[in-house]
């Protein structure tokens, strides 16, 4: 009789341990990433449009636990500017005609914390290749897990500069943009 509650609590444990893994794709419609400046004249946003994307993430019960796979690529030439004008000289600056996109790859995940059970922050190292440059980065974002859905969100500081990107300049050389820039990304997987 006692071998047989043992071996019943020992199934019971087993089964309410489900691990299982998730392949998602990036939803373009819900996903967003703003890029900001400065210029000698005035601040400026460049918005995406166009987003592609996969995601490999693995549960154990209802609780995210590892990232898998990560990817996430911004068309160049569907970024728009909030000032008239720029948008030929962005996608001159990002070389759009021979790299047409931005592009980030996971490479692994360096600290997943469970902030609760929906909402989790992560530090990953992974590849940015923009206008042709692949450099290594690491990302903190914020996580969140509702109704089917992965939603990254965070922020990071990059230099023009660090991908051989010439600050854009306008008329003659007068209007001139600063080297740092601040990329805002808000992105579902589905």
């Amino acid at each position: 009789m006692i071998r047989s509650i043992t071996t019943l609590i020992v199934f019971l444990f087993l089964i309410s341990q489900v691990t299982f893994s998730q392949d998602l794709m990036l939803n373009n419609a819900e996903s967003s990433l703003t890029v900001s400046g400065t210029s000698s004249l005035h601040d400026w946003n460049i918005k995406g449009q166009m987003f592609k994307g996969e995601g490999g993430f693995i549960f154990d019960n209802e609780h995210l636990k590892m990232i898998s796979e990560l990817t996430f690529e911004v068309v160049v030439a569907q970024l728009k500017a909030d000032k008239d004008g720029m948008n030929k000289t962005i996608q001159k600056a990002l070389k759009a005609a021979q790299q047409p996109t931005i592009t980030y790859k996971f490479e692994k995940l360096i600290l997943l914390t469970e902030v609760d059970l929906y909402t989790y922050t992560a530090e990953t190292s992974g590849f940015l290749t923009i206008a042709g440059l692949t450099k290594p980065i690491n990302l903190l974002f914020n996580i969140s897990v509702l109704n089917h859905k992965i939603r990254f969100k965070g922020t990071k500081n990059l230099k023009m500069s660090d991908f051989n990107i010439d600050p854009p300049k306008a008329m003659l050389g007068m209007l001139k943009s600063g080297n740092e820039i601040l990329v805002k990304f808000d992105v579902v997987y589905q």
